[in-house]
């Protein structure tokens, strides 16, 4: 049984700055996405998570940080990011005058919407609660997970309870570090967003 999961976002990705990137997108690290896996190494030391088992995204990106990071992932196919459908590798305002509509409404509701053929955050919640019953039969203790932000920000709804509709509230920047812990039947949010550029 898991009792601490250390949920690691990507570094900083090779796409241009407002390009909506989903599970279909799998761009590599930008070079200042690489720096940032380095520094991360620093952290997840600090952390004592250097040595626990790691999962990942199948992502190039995840991948990629977990490398530079230090980590030996295994790949598991449900971390994949949110599928933005047809969103996917366009930039907001190409989605917005595309989809006028449809883009209000996921602004509205934001858990219960999904773009064109693709999913909704309370579809990935479901995904990501499924992956998480597998590794927590599987695991023992403590567990890094290498991620997406919206992937790691439905596990962390899933499992405390917040309100999925919060997205962005609690920050999750590239490299970023969310932590929970095991209390009861559930989890608490211990840290969020810790970062070797945050932490001393």
């Amino acid at each position: 049984m898991i009792d601490k999961l250390f949920l690691i976002r990507h570094g900083r990705p090779a796409m241009p700055e407002g390009v909506m990137i989903g599970s279909r997108s799998d761009p590599d690290l930008s070079p200042v996405g690489e720096e940032e896996a380095r520094e991360l190494r620093s952290l997840l030391g600090r952390l004592g998570a250097l040595e626990l088992p790691c999962v990942s995204s199948p992502a190039r990106r995840c991948l990629r940080t977990a490398e530079l990071a230090g980590l030996t992932p295994l790949v598991v196919e449900d971390l994949r990011e949110l599928d933005l459908g047809l969103w996917d590798g366009l930039s907001k305002d190409q989605v917005m005058m595309g989809w006028p509509e449809l883009f209000a409404q996921r602004g509205r509701d934001l858990e219960g919407v999904r773009p064109p053929m693709g999913e909704s955050f309370a579809d990935l919640a479901e995904r990501m609660r499924g992956a998480f019953r597998k590794l927590d039969g599987t695991f023992d203790g403590g567990l890094v997970v290498v991620g997406h932000r919206g992937a790691s920000w439905a596990l962390t709804c899933a499992l405390t309870r917040l309100p999925l509709g919060l997205y962005g509230v609690i920050e999750h920047r590239h490299c970023g570090v969310h932590v929970l812990r095991r209390e009861g039947k559930g989890f608490r949010l211990a840290a969020a967003n810790l970062s070797p550029y945050l932490v001393a």
